[in-house]
């Protein structure tokens, strides 16, 4: 297996990282958890915040220089990227953040607005990447593929699905992380918030690099990002760590135009710290910037 330095010698541009995803769908509305992984060394980003783009409402985590990996809007849209190592292709130069490509589409409330918004790149000069566009009001869910030659478009069935990016070992990481949500599928309380949570900071087998909570001694899993949208909108809860240490909560919610003040049911209302895997509970009070302490139809399945 290569050494994580040689790895850092093949991606001179950007850092290696990884990330697991995990969708879980409802009727009109769903659940979606980001693990995201990165280098020890590398700079930390921003907690969420809520911006206006194009007259919609919007809220994601950022990266200093401005980019992000995962956003919602007020129609509840959300969008994730992910790293593609196991189709990689070096971008020609000058390399554009992939990070930029989120902070363009996260506006969009219809996958039409979404591919125009793309069609802008010159997906020449940005690395390979797993772009995934989920639609609630249409119950449909892209995911946009760029290996550096074509960009590809696949649907995905409204139905429970994950993601894996790996910069370690893509296709062992796919392997044992998919094996582990196949698992966590059959508890009785599969798709609430405290078990996507139990999930993402599961260390099956042990902390290590294939663990969806992944642990390496170059790399770990910096944050976790939780999404839950319904009819009347969304929110956006973001930790700043991984979810088997306690780290403080930033929530934020936004309402659909017109929609209902009332969301979420009281249970699946984070408090506390995320030292609490069993689950959350108690009614909170969330405003702007608030803080405290499947089968696929189209293509392969991870």
């Amino acid at each position: 297996m290569l050494e994580p330095c040689l790895i850092v010698i093949l991606w001179p541009t950007e850092h290696s990282s990884m990330c697991s995803v995990t969708l879980w769908t409802r009727s009109r509305g769903y659940l979606l958890g980001m693990n995201r992984d990165e280098s020890r060394t590398r700079i930390s980003a921003l907690p969420p915040e809520k911006e206006s783009a194009h007259q919609r409402q919007v809220i994601s985590p950022r990266e200093p220089e401005g980019g992000t990996w995962i956003s919602m809007n007020d129609f509840g849209v959300g969008f994730a990227l992910v790293n593609w190592y196991s189709h990689h292709r070096l971008a020609s130069a000058p390399i554009v953040s992939r990070g930029k490509i989120v902070r363009t589409l996260r506006s969009a409330i219809h996958p039409d607005e979404a591919r125009s918004l793309l069609a802008q790149f010159d997906l020449n000069h940005l690395n390979s990447f797993r772009l995934i566009g989920i639609f609630p009001e249409t119950e449909t869910v892209l995911e946009w593929q760029w290996g550096g030659k074509e960009l590809l478009e696949m649907e995905h069935r409204w139905a429970p699905t994950q993601w894996i990016s790996s910069g370690w070992d893509e296709p062992g990481a796919q392997r044992t992380r998919s094996a582990v949500f196949e698992c966590f599928r059959e508890d009785s309380d599969a798709g609430t918030i405290p078990w996507l949570r139990k999930l993402h900071g599961s260390h099956c087998d042990g902390p290590g690099p294939y663990s969806t909570c992944m642990h390496r001694e170059d790399a770990a899993t910096v944050s976790y990002t939780e999404i839950e949208v319904d009819t009347t909108g969304g929110e956006l809860r973001y930790l700043s760590g991984p979810l088997c240490e306690s780290h403080e909560w930033y929530c934020d919610r936004l309402l659909k135009p017109g929609g209902s003040t009332s969301v979420f049911p009281i249970e699946n209302q984070p408090i506390g710290n995320s030292g609490n895997q069993s689950g959350l509970t108690g009614a909170t009070e969330i405003g702007s910037s608030h803080r405290h302490s499947a089968e696929v139809s189209t293509s392969h399945r991870f």
